[in-house]
């Protein structure tokens, strides 16, 4: 159970102790998908899963009412990360996506579908400093599709293209 060490937010506690309960065999896994869940909840939990989720190495919230304080928590405070997805998520910006790259060794996937407060020229720029983080988006998931086509031998055929 993932338990806060504060016990000035007790709230908070309530929320959490729930949450790790509800997920306890997701959170086994090293897994957590929070998705729909309610903005204020999220934005609970977020810091103190990053903080006590020793294991935690997938964390899905997608569709979630974050802001870019989620993305730096988990990058600061989550040391064994691999994927964050937080695609569909608004008010996330460049500075959350740069913040999480920057600050996380363990980070090997980030979903940014349809976060378009993202500048895709700040996502090429990522791309290029952290070539071990995947960044998805709709353009860098179509690049590497056609790079796999590519290299499977597929070529455009120009004469029937109209």
């Amino acid at each position: 159970m993932i338990k806060v060490p504060c016990q000035k937010h007790a709230g908070l506690l309530v929320v959490v102790n729930f949450h790790s309960r509800f997920y306890k065999k997701e959170a086994e896994r090293g897994q957590i998908d929070m998705k729909g869940y309610h903005s204020a909840t999220v934005l609970l939990c977020v810091e103190v899963i990053a903080k006590e989720g020793r294991n935690l190495k997938e964390l899905y919230l997608v569709s979630c009412k974050i802001t870019d304080y989620a993305l730096i928590a988990i990058g600061r405070y989550s040391m064994t990360i691999e994927t964050v997805d937080v695609g569909w998520c608004k008010e996330i910006t460049d500075h959350g996506a740069t913040q999480i790259a920057q600050s996380s060794k363990s980070l090997r996937y980030l979903g940014l579908m349809r976060c378009d407060q993202v500048n895709e020229a700040t996502v090429e720029q990522l791309v290029q400093q952290y070539p071990h983080i995947t960044f998805s988006t709709v353009l860098q998931d179509c690049k590497r599709t056609l790079e796999r086509a590519y290299q499977m031998g597929w070529t455009p055929n120009m004469s029937t293209a109209s």
